[in-house]
């Protein structure tokens, strides 16, 4: 399922986005930490426009 993001849902995209960064190679480091503060900003500035891929109740995407 694809839904709007929830404030509560960047603790689990975080990861995500640190590890799909992590396995392009392409020159850039992400830690969990500045991957939340990256989906935080995005999450304040364009809420509207977030959206998560769920499954099973678990946040799979972004």
């Amino acid at each position: 399922m694809i839904r709007r993001v929830k404030l509560e849902d960047i603790k689990q995209l975080a990861p995500i986005y640190k590890e799909l960064y992590d396995d392009a190679d392409i020159g850039e480091f992400w830690t969990i930490e500045s991957a939340e503060k990256l989906l935080n900003y995005w999450y304040d500035k364009q809420k509207d426009l977030f959206f998560v891929a769920v499954e099973d109740n678990k946040v799979v995407g972004g």
